[in-house]
């Protein structure tokens, strides 16, 4: 199965609409008292004033670390849903929070609520540990989570979709791998409720299903393996 990368989790300039929604954040963070220096990182961060957000956002960490698992919990589901809807969510979720605070409280959330699906939807999305066992174990938890499932397509497709990418010259890996990973896809889009991308989704997968079984066609005996790291590339007739 594909395995998503780890991007980059410093993040650059905010884009203009990701500033605009740093400065509702900033306001709305200001209601709860003990967020306030979340606000004020926020609030710099919109202003492109890196060094002051950063400083900000190491003493609201600070004063985070004496609270229960409760208020941890209160902040983390608040930023992580309304991280959505940044077009980089780097922007909002930088290394220090993940790392300091989500990651360890969704941590322990699984922990002590094993049979609740949104803790492991959220440690997949920040592609934690093994992200796509996260993704699966909420969708077994809570088979109407259309995010994970939603989530878990689009990784299939687009490694896939990478395997494919030298084509006709080569094949990445072995297709016969993808042809079982498409069909999980079809699965999993099968059952979600978005009529219009399961459409789009089956449509990719018809696609991608076809590339490979006409280069599993054309392969024949007479292929050789380049080997690559953590990966094969597969050529036809040489």
């Amino acid at each position: 199965m594909y395995r998503p990368q780890v991007e980059g989790i410093t993040g650059g300039m905010p884009g203009n609409d990701d500033i605009d929604k740093l400065a509702f954040l900033a306001t709305e963070a200001k209601n709860e008292e003990a967020w306030l220096e979340f606000s004020r990182f926020c609030k710099f961060r919109a202003q492109g004033v890196r060094a002051a957000a950063m400083e900000h956002l190491s003493s609201f960490l600070q004063g985070a670390v004496d609270w229960s698992l409760g208020e941890r919990l209160t902040f983390s589901k608040w930023v992580l849903w309304r991280s959505r809807k940044f077009h980089d969510d780097r922007v909002v979720l930088p290394h220090p929070l993940r790392t300091k605070l989500l990651i360890p409280t969704l941590r322990s959330w699984i922990e002590s609520s094993p049979g609740e699906a949104e803790g492991h939807l959220w440690l997949g999305l920040l592609r934690c540990d093994e992200p796509w066992l996260h993704l699966e174990q909420a969708l077994e938890l809570d088979p109407s989570c259309e995010l994970a499932r939603r989530t878990l397509t689009d990784w299939i497709i687009s490694g896939v979709e990478y395997n494919q990418h030298e084509l006709p010259s080569g094949y990445i890996n072995d297709p016969v791998d993808d042809l079982n990973d498409l069909e999980r896809a079809s699965r999993l889009a099968s059952g979600s409720t978005e009529e219009v991308r399961v459409r789009l989704w089956q449509q990719e997968i018809a696609e991608l299903r076809a590339r490979a079984e006409v280069w599993l066609a054309a392969k024949s005996d007479s292929r050789n393996v380049i080997p690559f790291p953590g990966r094969k590339v597969w050529l036809v007739g040489e």
